[in-house]
């Protein structure tokens, strides 16, 4: 047989393989189409199965999620991966009595492992048990000190309810023995700045970025509290003296346009995005902010849709990239290509208001009013004041409120 005729298992290997690097590349769709050429090609599909379940389940689509896990635990009724998505699934789409009863099963197969623990923790979250769900992440990080899922869960659980001393030193105890992680960097920078200490906050996120300069979560709080703080002089004379030195500094030069942009100079701001473009041409936060600053006054819409890809490129998981490409597709009047984008946004930070309007507006141009008006009254109940009310409050108007 010829080499440039595959056989139908090497079709198989070469379909999954394009369905695991398209979803490392955070290209959904592609991933999605990769997967299912496998489920033809290979009798027993049950890793593309589960790689389906765990895309669809990303992007909020859990009837499908639900569906893909099925089918796996059909042909493998003990894969824990399955049971694992199956719950979470359930849980997201609001099915608590199944998410119990799934649950329930695990229990009983591996009681006190710490993916069920976990399981375990979001059902008693789902049903307003906090106090058990608390319980529960403290014994997993008893178990597994450096599970970033529980410790992100437990100081959140205790900031939300007015512990922030307990998540301090917890959040301190940790970061003694675990790896300075970005991540890490970012939830212990949150802790901090809940409890005032903004001074610490800020320490915390330099280091951030400097572990990271493509981390636009460390960059947009560290803005917040030099906003809160009145400072925003006085930061970017700090970041403009680091340029001195180190011209080709892709934090320094950011910050400076960041700042630049808060201080509401915008053509200064963009001028800087597009020097730190020409030091790094895949510098993630320069390029997303560069697209939002385009698309915000609807102009130069293909450029920002090239910088918006180059920035999700490097930053597959950020929700205000997402949010950045959704409303570049919307102005473009693709309405199709922006809502997977925008979907991922909302379910990602549910109470951002503007993630919501961008939704909504997205889904008035499809014509699904339903959708749309239930997105829009959501952004207002979250804020009745954001950027873009008055354009939202005109689709209600239209769509009918």
């Amino acid at each position: 047989m010829s080499l440039l005729q595959p056989t139908g298992n090497l079709l198989r290997v070469a379909y999954l393989l394009s369905g695991q690097i398209e979803a490392l590349s955070d290209r959904i769709a592609e991933a999605i189409a990769a997967y299912e050429h496998v489920l033809k090609l290979q009798p027993r599909p049950w890793a593309a199965n589960l790689a389906l379940a765990r895309l669809y389940l990303s992007q909020g689509n859990t009837d499908k999620a639900s569906t893909y896990a099925q089918q796996a635990l059909a042909i493998q009724p003990s894969n824990t991966e399955g049971q694992n998505l199956l719950i979470r699934a359930a849980i997201a789409s609001g099915n608590l009595p199944r998410a119990q009863t799934e649950l329930a099963a695990l229990q009983k197969a591996y009681p006190g492992s710490v993916g069920v623990l976990k399981l375990t923790a979001l059902v008693q979250l789902a049903s307003k048990q906090r106090d058990a769900a608390h319980a529960t992440y403290d014994r997993i990080l008893q178990m597994a000190p450096n599970d970033f899922e529980a410790l992100s869960a437990i100081v959140q659980l205790d900031l939300a309810s007015g512990h922030a001393k307990e998540a301090t030193a917890r959040i301190d105890a940790h970061m003694k023995t675990a790896p300075p992680t970005v991540e890490l960097l970012v939830l212990a920078a949150r802790v901090r700045g809940a409890a005032g200490d903004l001074a610490g906050a800020e320490t915390l996120l330099r280091k951030a970025i400097d572990t990271d300069a493509d981390r636009l979560q460390a960059y947009n709080m560290l803005g917040q509290i030099y906003a809160r703080q009145g400072r925003l002089d006085d930061a970017k004379a700090q970041y403009l003296d680091v340029l001195k030195r180190d011209p080709k500094s892709i934090s320094a030069g950011t910050m400076v346009a960041m700042v630049l942009e808060q201080q509401g100079k915008v053509p200064e701001a963009e001028k800087e995005y597009q020097r730190v473009l020409s030091v790094e041409s895949n510098a993630a936060v320069a390029a997303n902010n560069l697209a939002w600053l385009y698309v915000s006054s609807n102009r130069m819409l293909d450029e920002a849709l090239q910088l918006a890809q180059t920035a999700l490129q490097q930053l597959p998981d950020e929700p205000n990239i997402h949010d950045t490409l959704g409303w570049i597709y919307y102005r473009k009047n693709m309405a199709a290509q922006a809502i997977p984008h925008l979907e991922r946004s909302a379910r990602t930070s549910p109470f951002d208001p503007v993630f919501r309007y961008h939704l909504g507006m997205a889904l008035v141009q499809t014509g699904d009013w339903n959708k749309a008006r239930e997105e829009l009254r959501r952004a207002f109940s979250l804020r009745p004041t954001f950027e873009g009310a008055a354009e939202a409050r005109k689709a209600l108007e239209m769509i009918g409120a």
